[in-house]
């Protein structure tokens, strides 16, 4: 068996883990789990929303998204998106 540095082990594994959620089915899985762990419930502050949050920013940085590296992407896409109203 041969030895993986932590590095090239975190990169297999980013890369393993975005192959997986960038495909049509992953996206809608992701979702749903990041749904699960109340990544969209900001205003919810019970300690189980809280501990999940900090879970799925867990997740979305070990698949290299969410980073300090990453923060004016991240902002830029959330920019990105039109108002509810806006919306066709």
């Amino acid at each position: 068996m041969s030895k993986l540095t932590i590095e090239t082990n975190n990169d297999r594994e980013r890369a393993l883990f975005r192959r997986v959620f960038n495909t049509e089915d992953g996206r809608v899985a992701l979702t749903a789990i990041l749904d699960e762990l109340y990544f969209y419930a900001l205003d919810d502050t019970e300690p189980e929303a809280v501990f999940g949050r900090k879970l799925a920013g867990r997740l979305l940085g070990r698949m290299g998204i969410w980073t300090s590296d990453n923060r004016h992407r991240i902002t830029e896409s959330f920019l990105d998106i039109p108002w509810k109203d806006q919306e066709e």
